[in-house]
């Protein structure tokens, strides 16, 4: 390892620096040289030592983050898809008390920023659940009609996915994002908040 070339050339350049000056004496002996050479000689046997237990240790260390990622990874009620974890809730609430039971199992509701992602969230719902389920996720225009961003991250969407003639705001109440099943096909809908749905908690 790097420590013990750094070692060892420390250790020729001081036998240089002793033939050189005599550090010994008036003159440097070949018995001075030996020694020397011994003494390099066990520092790069303890150093070989050492190599092997930060061998040891390095690999303990890997094992240590490999049940860390175990541990970490998505735990009931939570399901992992494409290496992020989903909370579908069978429970219905309007969109912020969905909001706020998110994170209170430290999530918050779904962002889709992809077709690939929408695609997947869709297929998810259409293989476990009922057709007549309903999803909040995390999109609103809540500060300003039109301007719909993701919940706690306030951009606005780059990616959507609406039902054809949505959003409307219709009667100007609606500002909250659903995942709207509508004759097999899962598209985005704008809808009253207080709405009681089911929601998709993304962490």
């Amino acid at each position: 390892m790097a420590v013990r070339r750094y070692v060892l050339c420390f250790g020729l350049i001081l036998v240089f620096f002793v033939m050189q000056h005599g550090v010994f004496g008036d003159g440097t002996t070949s018995s001075d040289i030996a020694y020397l050479r011994n003494t390099l000689e066990t520092m790069q046997m303890k150093l070989e030592k050492m190599d092997s237990k930060l061998v040891t240790v390095s690999q303990g260390l890997q094992q240590v983050q490999r049940e860390i990622n175990e541990l970490t990874r998505c735990q009931a009620p939570f399901v992992q898809l494409s290496g992020r974890c989903y909370f579908f809730s069978c429970m219905q609430k309007s969109w912020s008390h969905a909001q706020a039971y998110c994170r209170s199992i430290s999530s918050h509701l779904a962002r889709i920023t992809s077709q690939r992602g929408n695609n997947m969230i869709v297929s998810y719902v259409r293989n476990y659940f009922s057709v007549n389920f309903n999803w909040w996720l995390g999109g609103n225009d809540m500060a300003q009609e039109g301007r719909w961003v993701w919940v706690g991250t306030n951009k606005v969407m780059s990616y959507t996915n609406w039902y054809p003639g949505q959003p409307s705001n219709y009667k100007g109440i609606e500002h909250c994002l659903l995942l709207l099943w509508s004759h097999i096909q899962h598209r985005w809908n704008d809808a009253p908040c207080g709405l009681a749905k089911n929601f998709i908690c993304q962490k």
